[in-house]
């Protein structure tokens, strides 16, 4: 008698659908730590668990304290820029999606790599570092929107030492700072933005 055929069944991937973050219209401006826990508390209540796009035209302080929510909460995130560009900065889910087709994975790649080399080569703690993000996007001379801003990666990265504080300065491209803002994590204590050194600094990560 003939022993039956046994089948592996796999579960078919699920299209991935983002759920775009917006707070344009919900809260105006940063300058009250109330505020910046009102972000806190939309990012948990609406978007806890769920893929998540963050979109470019959105104030830069509220996407840092978006993403340091998104990386507790989220399996995944992705930046949209205005030009319609789509960039994967994390993902933490092990499930097979099906996802667009138009999403770069590049520039996470990129920041692994950057994240396993670290790990190697790690000096001793300073007690602070001041990174100006949008200082080294202007110096950084690339036609190609995806090439500069893997090489300012390269270059931001290259001023990186362990610290209790980094300060992260500048107001352009967002998706640099978030990707820099990525790096730091279990490298610095705590995590500040400021537009520029005379501007009122605001906490992003870190007790």
């Amino acid at each position: 008698m003939k022993k039956p055929l046994l089948f592996k069944f796999r579960k078919i991937p699920q299209a991935i659908k983002y759920i775009p973050f917006s707070l344009s219209k919900e809260i105006k401006g940063l300058g009250e730590n109330l505020q910046i826990e009102e972000i806190r508390s939309i990012v948990r209540n609406r978007l806890a668990g769920a893929p998540v796009e963050l979109l470019e035209e959105e104030n830069l302080a509220s996407l840092m304290i978006a993403l340091d929510e998104l990386r507790e909460f989220s399996p995944e995130v992705i930046f949209k820029t205005k030009e319609n560009q789509r960039f994967l900065i994390f993902s933490l889910t092990t499930q097979v999606f099906l996802r667009p087709k138009d999403i770069d994975f590049s520039l996470n790649f990129l920041l692994k790599k950057y994240q396993k080399k670290f790990q190697l080569d790690s000096p001793l703690p300073k007690k602070e570092i001041i990174i100006h993000l949008e200082k080294i996007w202007s110096e950084t001379k690339e036609k190609d929107f995806t090439t500069r801003i893997k090489k300012a990666f390269k270059e931001a990265v290259s001023q990186v030492s362990p610290a209790e504080i980094a300060i992260l300065v500048g107001e352009k491209p967002p998706l640099l700072f978030l990707l820099v803002q990525f790096f730091l994590y279990g490298i610095v204590g705590e995590i500040w933005y400021q537009k520029n050194l005379q501007d009122s600094p605001t906490k992003i990560y870190g007790f």
